[in-house]
């Protein structure tokens, strides 16, 4: 797909799981829309398209038939083939703009959790939409570089509903693993970046998952990094990192605004609220790092929930997973049982200007960052486990890797 403009696509608007489940997710209104990735969309513009810009949902497309060959009907005998792992895809340049909730909507595009979908977004530039500029569901295997997302800063003060959000990149609250944002800016939003809730499941062969990755990205935003409390469900595993490096944080401008929120934060460690801790995972690993923060070299340090303070006492879950023993705090947790919340007790207390929970400085330099990942395989081979090794100061696109069969 190579320089098209698609305008005012008028559809339902609506994120509808039954047209998400049956693949007819054009419906809601969308410039481009496509059931897995692997395509290549070049220099493309989307104005005013009710839903999105570009659209990829692959969910449920294990047995989606994809042409055998360059003009294939793929309804007809013998031109059609079915792969579980599809080439990996590119967006280059891709701009939208103007009345549209989002300017890229990524549903499983790879087809499958276990399958890395290798999606390279890059030269984006999103701008005015109404809710944000990227939204993903169970991704594996994205990297968005180069790009620019700006919101209305007059559009998100105009209300002083808290519930008006618009959000940068939102990357919900399924599994999503080895997402890497890279020399992009994203201002004028509510929240810059919300990261994933859980990160690796037993649909995705519950191999441990690789960080979300945030590097040489510039934030203004009312939040610039929102870390949500790790989800609970029977099919996820336990654990979650967010690696920053190299960011620089940035006040948003709000002389045209007539609601301007109050909640003004760099990074906020945000803990499940009482009506949602019965759907979080409270003892599992919740990992946050920062590396030459504000793009200070040797500003280096560990968040932690405010709740992970050793005096704090978690609570007990009837339908998550929380505290083995009601009343007992962090450090009794730890002493008694080796858990504690999030992991881990914080063994700080230090606030920083701008920071919604402890940050605990670490080593100017520290040893390698090793995360695992599942490395794509041809179908019929055994699944190869890619540990990857990573100086904390390396660029995320030159990460080295050995292999372990």
């Amino acid at each position: 797909f190579h320089r098209n403009f698609a305008a005012r696509i008028v559809g339902t608007n609506l994120e509808a799981t039954a047209d998400i489940l049956a693949g007819d997710t054009g419906r809601s209104g969308t410039g481009f829309w496509m059931r897995r990735s692997g395509n290549t969309l070049r220099e493309n513009v989307v104005v005013n398209a009710s839903f999105a810009g570009v659209l990829i949902n692959g969910v449920f497309s294990d047995d989606l038939p994809l042409p055998a060959f360059r003009g294939a009907i793929v309804s007809e005998p013998g031109e059609s083939i079915i792969l579980d792992q599809n080439p990996g895809g590119t967006i280059e340049d891709l701009e939208v703009y103007a009345r549209t909730r989002t300017g890229l909507w990524l549903g499983t595009p790879a087809g499958g959790t276990d399958n890395s979908a290798n999606l390279v977004a890059r030269g984006l530039r999103i701008w005015h939409t109404d809710g944000t500029a990227v939204e993903g569901y169970r991704l594996r295997g994205l990297t968005i570089a180069d790009s620019v997302m700006l919101g209305n800063n007059s559009a998100i003060g105009v209300t002083s509903r808290p519930d008006r959000q618009t959000v940068g990149i939102l990357l919900h609250n399924y599994e999503t693993s080895d997402v890497r944002i890279v020399d992009t800016r994203i201002a004028n939003y509510f929240v810059g970046i919300r990261t994933p809730e859980a990160s690796s499941s037993q649909i995705a062969s519950g191999l441990p998952a690789a960080p979300t990755w945030i590097e040489n990205v510039e934030l203004s935003n009312f939040v610039n990094i929102e870390v949500p409390t790790l989800k609970y469900a029977p099919f996820l595993h336990a654990g979650k990192a967010v690696e920053i490096v190299d960011t620089l944080f940035k006040p948003i401008d709000t002389s045209s605004m007539l609601y301007a929120p109050e909640e003004r934060l760099d990074i906020k460690m945000n803990y499940a609220t009482d009506r949602r801790i019965p759907s979080r995972d409270l003892m599992g690993s919740d990992a946050v790092t920062v590396r030459n923060f504000n793009r200070s070299a040797g500003d280096n340090f560990q968040l932690y929930y405010s709740e992970q303070h050793p005096d704090f006492v978690p609570p007990t879950s009837d339908t998550g997973i929380g505290s083995p023993a009601r009343g007992m705090s962090n450090q009794q947790l730890w002493n008694e049982f080796g858990v504690a919340l999030a992991g881990s007790v914080a063994p700080c207390d230090t606030i920083r200007e701008g920071i919604a929970g402890y940050a605990c400085r670490i080593a100017a330099s520290p040893p390698n960052v090793i995360v695992s990942t599942l490395r794509a395989v041809p179908q019929s081979a055994p699944p190869v486990l890619a540990v990857h090794r990573a100086a904390a100061t390396s660029p995320a696109s030159k990460l080295t890797k050995a292999k372990r069969v």
